[in-house]
């Protein structure tokens, strides 16, 4: 049984899409029983192995190999050198680390290619973790015709969903929206993630297009984020109307997204691996979406199909919505749609993917 050593940089007790990723990666691998995987972060952790693997529902026994100390991937690399076979990465900041493993160490090395042009200043990177990396897993068709590689390579979908999340009734009382905080009796415009890379403004200024009562929700900012957020929508007149909530603890996430009416995914860049993590639990939910369009989105979303793909502008976004609360058989088609789409995602298939790939390095 080859045995992976899979690396990262990332603090892997965040609550955000690639820490889910790898840790679901890894694990979805390891149960395949083809290969052996163990993870290690270089990163200080506040939290321990147990508590990090129970919040990412990993439940399959994966190494995991954390510290509250930062520390060296290059030391740890070097001296664990006998104890893997393959490297795999998805940080194009450690492609020293693909270089050392390939050359020296005579590993294979696998690569997982999720961006390109995202910081200009990074791009040097991206294309050297592909240049010394023996296979590639691209998260979007788009991004394997952007670096049109030789070597042998897989397209497999970022995120994936666990159904059972979400196979409760997903129309929600009065009384649990007030659980969860949210307003009881109005319909509710979601978006629920991170901040970077979406344009929050773009859904304030929607609101004035949407009739009362409806009410927009923003689930997931930083403090200052909320500050923010909340001052522009008081200069625009819609305090009332935009309420903003800070991160939720990840068990609660498939419950505020189901409580909406209308889940939407303002995303502001159009890259080739511009895909939105969360556009994969959007579709569990079983609720409306609308989204901005882009290569990468259309991959996953099909317009009039399981969503409603716009321009991202006020405008446009502010007219779809509507579009969907004043049809509710379109409404209902779209929800659907969206959830019988999501069956399709599954950690599984996506650990398939990328074994077919090792079987070819």
């Amino acid at each position: 049984m080859k045995r992976i050593l899979y690396i990262t940089r990332a603090r892997l007790s965040f609550s955000r899409g690639h820490t889910i990723n790898i840790l679901k990666t890894a694990e979805a691998v390891a149960k395949t029983k083809q290969y052996s995987v163990a993870v290690f972060s270089s990163a200080p952790e506040p939290f321990s192995h147990e508590k990090i693997c129970g919040e990412k529902k990993v439940t399959y026994p994966v190494p995991l190999d954390v510290s509250s100390q930062k520390r060296s991937y290059l030391l740890y690399v070097w001296n664990n050198r006998d104890l893997f076979d393959v490297l795999y990465f998805r940080d194009p900041f450690l492609w020293h680390m693909a270089f050392l493993s390939r050359v020296f160490l005579r590993k294979r090395v696998v690569f997982e290619v999720h961006g390109s042009h995202e910081w200009v200043w990074g791009k040097p990177f991206w294309h050297m973790s592909v240049f010394f990396a023996h296979g590639l897993v691209f998260i979007t068709k788009g991004l394997m015709e952007y670096y049109n590689p030789s070597k042998p390579c897989v397209v497999t979908h970022v995120n994936a969903v666990d159904m059972k999340e979400f196979e409760k009734n997903n129309v929600f009382s009065d009384k649990q929206r007030l659980d969860l905080g949210l307003p009881e009796g109005v319909s509710l415009i979601m978006y629920a993630g991170n901040f970077l890379w979406y344009s929050w403004d773009v859904l304030i200024r929607m609101m004035h297009l949407v009739p009362r009562p409806a009410m927009l929700i923003l689930v997931g900012a930083k403090p200052e984020e909320k500050e923010l957020m909340e001052e522009a929508a008081r200069k625009e007149g819609l305090q009332d109307r935009v309420q903003v909530h800070t991160r939720v603890v990840p068990s609660l996430y498939p419950s505020y997204i189901q409580a909406a009416d209308v889940l939407v995914n303002p995303l502001c860049i159009s890259y080739p691996g511009s895909i939105s993590s969360k556009i994969f639990e959007y579709m569990a939910a079983g609720k409306p979406i609308v989204s901005a369009k882009g290569k990468a989105m259309e991959e996953v979303l099909i317009h009039e199909k399981n969503a409603l793909l716009v321009d991202l502008s006020a405008e446009q976004f502010g007219k779809a919505v509507v579009r969907i609360l004043n049809d509710p058989y379109m409404a209902a088609e779209l929800s659907k749609n969206a959830r019988e789409s999501a069956r399709r995602f599954t950690w599984e298939a996506r650990a398939l993917d990328i074994c077919s790939l090792l079987e070819r390095i």
